[in-house]
């Protein structure tokens, strides 16, 4: 997993949506080779915002985010605290 990519990211994240009936938000760490599941996660609450905060608080250079969205769930690409990428799924 260590040379993981988005499209990576992505296929993975096709498969745990397609298990699941309702998606949670990840975050994937290709350095660390773990995924992480936010749970908790009140109504109403902008789903983008509170993955992208929580994602930022385990300080890593490089990650994965995927999150629920209106148009479906939504992967994005971090490396040194910038969106590099991001695709709907």
């Amino acid at each position: 997993m260590s040379s993981l990519d988005l499209s990576g990211f992505v296929s993975i994240t096709r498969r745990i949506a397609a298990d699941s009936e309702d998606f949670l938000p990840t975050m994937c760490d290709p350095e660390q080779h773990k995924i992480r599941v936010l749970e908790g996660v009140s109504d109403g609450v902008d789903y983008a915002l509170a993955t992208r905060e929580w994602a930022t608080g385990f300080g890593r250079a490089h990650y994965f985010i995927a999150y629920p969205s209106q148009e479906g769930i939504s992967a994005e690409e971090y490396l040194n605290g910038e969106r590099i990428a991001a695709v709907r799924l």
